[in-house]
């Protein structure tokens, strides 16, 4: 009865270990290929055309729309390219405005929501429901629709990294690696 017993425990953790190493392998494949796809990105160029305005919001309702400075430009982006008739891309916003937060830890940068919308009022009331505070770009020009709607730039709209950190939250810290190499490249 003892030797069956331990036969069956046996059996189970066996077929556990399998379950297991099965999923580890799959998910390792899954970032393998979801990291080729990005890599095809990098080094590409977002074409950065449309108007745009600063949008501000600290602590009670006054919000300012201002034209962008020359100075902004001068800056790494992460960009946002929203639609503010997607739900889902409305909710995405709130976490990765907190993750760019963290990104100001590493280095200052600016955030850049992308859009076709085209009235303050409307993007300031998405803003206001999403974002407590916030210091941010909206550009308005034709969203080209590819495999990514985040990207972080660097100062001449080169892609440096790509992809959605809400979907595929392994990707934040290769987010975080690539702006410190940028960080490292522009110190020397």
């Amino acid at each position: 009865m003892l030797k069956n017993l331990f036969k069956l425990t046996l059996l189970f953790v066996s077929l556990f270990l399998i379950i297991f190493f099965i999923n580890y392998v799959k998910v390792i494949h899954f970032e393998k290929s979801i990291l080729k796809k990005i890599d095809s990105q990098i080094g590409g160029k977002v074409e950065i055309f449309g108007e745009t305005k600063r949008f501000i919001k600290n602590g009670g309702n006054n919000v300012y729309f201002m034209p962008s400075l020359k100075s902004d430009k001068n800056n790494l982006k992460l960009v946002y390219l929203i639609n503010f008739d997607c739900s889902f891309c409305i909710a995405n916003l709130a976490g990765i405005y907190k993750f760019y937060k963290g990104l100001q830890n590493i280095q200052q940068i600016d955030f850049c929501l992308i859009t076709e919308e085209k009235s303050d009022s409307y993007i300031k009331y998405w803003l206001d429901q999403v974002l407590k505070n916030y210091d941010l770009l909206v550009i308005r020009q034709q969203m080209s629709h590819g495999s990514s709607t985040l990207f972080l730039l660097d100062k001449t709209n080169k892609i440096i990294m790509a992809g959605d950190i809400i979907k595929y939250p392994f990707l934040k810290s290769f987010y975080i690696k690539r702006l410190r190499e940028a960080k490292t490249q522009s110190n020397n």
